[in-house]
């Protein structure tokens, strides 16, 4: 019974971060093709309180666009992410509805890491077929 639960459990871990890794990787392409109206937002903050880090946090973007301006927070932060108060950040945003945006520089950390937890993920996943 121990053993047949630990097994349920190594397969049905390494699944749930395949599919978890494969949502991430497929809101980001989704995402990138809705959002088609190229912007310079500029970061206006960063928001380490919502990172829980005094290190690194998300950007806060000042984005105009159809003569207005939106305020929104980043989507990622990581320590390999960095950005400047007043930095110019170019991006693309959704013409309906334009604080959803696509932006490269914190789309491709994302994606990365994304990419290597499914990798991983994979890995172990076949690793018992393997043996």
């Amino acid at each position: 019974m121990e053993v047949r639960f630990f097994m349920i459990i190594f397969y049905l871990l390494p699944l749930l971060m395949i599919i978890f890794c494969c949502k991430a990787i497929f809101n980001i392409i989704k995402l990138k093709r809705k959002c088609t109206e190229s912007v310079y937002a500029v970061v206006i903050d960063i928001d380490k309180e919502a990172a829980k880090s005094q290190a690194y946090g998300f950007p806060v973007y000042g984005i105009d666009y159809n003569g207005e301006r939106y305020i929104v927070r980043g989507n990622f932060s990581s320590p390999s992410l960095q950005f400047d108060i007043e930095e110019q950040v170019e991006m693309y945003v959704d013409p309906n509805d334009p604080k959803k945006y696509y932006c490269p520089k914190e789309a491709k950390p994302r994606l990365k890491s994304s990419l290597i937890f499914l990798i991983f993920s994979i890995i172990i996943f076949l690793l018992p077929l393997l043996a």
